[in-house]
């Protein structure tokens, strides 16, 4: 019953942990969203609304000439139309230039390949029954543990040997200068040997096929460009939707504080002075349209705004290029001043030619780039300025960008998971490739090293080794060779000794025993 009881109390026990768990993980996530929301108001709409604030205070301009009207905000949704229609256009649709698959070829021993080979063929046969990323990284370990696996028997018996030799050199103290040299004689002929067979062998393309970009036109790679990097400029990406809609919500108001309400009143208004100032009457032919002279003030000071906000992007465009440009001043500066040899010449020439490749390459791209981006900016900016000169009110520009920026944050949320994983499956891709490359690398390294190198030179440290052993052994064994000379010497001396004294010994017990024999006689 108890046994019952306690079981109960701790599966009971069990659900509020789970839930707290959970609670404080909610919590820890809320307040990292509102501490990115609170970094983010405070980087943009915060510095924009307060410049657009201490301007309007400095020049004597309302900075949020902003009321509701129904016919504004209509207004202000039908300006959107334009800029939602060219997002559209660059958003939606895939612009990733195809891919097709080229095959590369890499050096490797026959020994290596046919182990790669035969792993290979195991892996596909595998991959038949898993799924393709599955079996992408199956294949990829198949094949570099096949290539850090593939070890030649030769360099096997290199290693032993100097083992064997070590072996036998500490045998026994008797026979041990003579253990040693055979020894080493046989590990010198087993590392020649090895080292001719891995020098010799023959070497073998392994092909692997990878995928690469097709060649596009040079308006649908910056179409693909500007398409990457609107995806990625998206610094809300990381929010909830409703903390992201605040973030929109909050951006929007400070810009459009500081550029339609501070910004073109103060540009639409000098403009009309300067008008006056030149003497305009009350109306403006302008472009065969009669405008008012605020009216044609306003416009005019819009398009001045366009061009200097397409200048900066043009600046920022072609600012890589004129880095290229002082790279070739400064290769020019160095040809005049030094005396250089043919071979620098050569080097010389070859880097120009890569920076003129770079450089027409790259002002392509930048060309179309550009193009695509300006069009966006000025349709923009055109749109925003429009709906707020037309009604003075900052409610129309405001709507415009929020209705615009709300489906261009879909478009970049919905475009950022798709470049997510084409840059993963790429970057897989790459790793395997890599590593591939790096395992074969060491795998020739091992194979194709040749071990007479080493082998002669632990034969020369071991002859020197051996060498300073053998003279210690004849200085210690000069003295064993003459102790037992003298001992040998000793010994014969001592036989003789014993022998003669044996005769004697004989000669008197004959004696004795005649001297005997005539006394018995007697």
């Amino acid at each position: 019953m108890a046994s019952s009881n306690s079981g109960s109390g701790g599966t009971g026990g069990e659900k509020p942990e789970a839930t707290g768990d959970k609670a404080a993980e909610f919590r820890a996530t809320l307040k990292a969203q509102l501490e990115l929301l609170g970094t983010l108001l405070v980087r943009h709409p915060g510095v924009s609304g307060t410049l657009a604030v201490a301007a309007g205070y400095f020049l004597h301009i309302n900075a949020l000439p902003l009321h509701w009207d129904s016919h504004d905000a209509l207004l202000g949704l039908q300006c959107a139309v334009p800029i939602i229609a060219l997002d559209s256009l660059l958003m939606l649709p895939d612009w990733s230039p195809g891919t097709t698959t080229k095959v590369i070829k890499l050096k490797a021993p026959k020994s290596v390949a046919e182990k790669l080979r035969q792993r290979e063929a195991a892996s596909r046969a595998a991959k038949d029954s898993q799924q393709q990323q599955g079996g992408r990284e199956q294949s990829s370990a198949a094949v570099i543990t096949a290539v850090r696996d593939a070890d030649p028997p030769s360099r096997q018996t290199d290693v032993a040997s100097p083992t064997s030799t070590s072996s036998n050199g500490s045998s026994s103290s008797s026979d041990s200068s003579s253990a040693v040299q055979p020894a080493a004689g046989a590990a010198g002929s087993a590392a020649g040997v090895s080292g001719g067979e891995a020098a010799d062998e023959e070497l073998v393309d392994i092909e692997r096929t990878i995928s690469v970009r097709e060649e596009q036109h040079p308006a649908l790679a910056a179409l693909y460009r500007v398409q990457m990097d609107k995806a990625g400029n998206n610094v809300g990406r990381l929010l909830w939707p409703p903390l992201e809609l605040l973030l929109l919500l909050t951006w929007h108001l400070a810009e459009e504080m500081l550029y339609r309400a501070i910004i073109l009143t103060w540009a639409a208004g000098w403009t009309i002075d300067r008008l006056y100032e030149a003497g305009a009457e009350e109306s403006i032919n302008l472009l065969g349209l009669q405008l008012a002279t605020p009216q044609a003030g306003a416009v005019l000071a819009a398009v001045g705004c366009s061009a200097v906000s397409l200048a900066v992007l043009v600046q920022r465009a072609f600012f890589p290029l004129r880095l290229i440009s002082r790279a070739e001043e400064e290769l020019d500066a160095r040809e005049g001043e030094s005396r250089a040899g043919p071979e620098v010449k050569k080097e010389r020439a070859r880097m120009r030619k890569v920076l003129d490749k770079v450089r027409s390459g790259m002002v392509r791209q930048r060309q179309w780039s550009t193009a695509v981006e300006g069009t966006r900016n000025v349709t923009e900016w055109a749109a925003y300025s429009t709906s707020f000169l037309l009604t003075g009110n900052l409610l129309a520009p405001y709507v415009t960008a929020v209705a615009s920026d709300l489906l261009f944050s879909g478009y970049q949320r919905l475009r950022a998971r798709q470049v997510d994983r084409t840059q993963q499956q790429a970057m897989a891709s790459i790793r395997e490739l890599h590593s591939t490359a790096l395992a074969l690398k060491d795998a020739r390294k091992a194979v194709l090293q040749p071990p007479s190198v080493p082998a002669s030179k632990s034969s020369d440290e071991e002859e020197e080794r051996k060498g300073g052993n053998g003279s210690a052994g004849d200085s210690t064994a000069a003295p064993k060779d003459s102790s037992s000379s003298s001992a040998s010497t000793s010994t014969s001396n001592g036989g003789s000794t014993s022998n003669g004294a044996e005769a004697r010994a004989k000669e008197e017990a004959s004696v004795g025993g005649s001297s005997s024999s005539s006394r018995d006689s007697e």
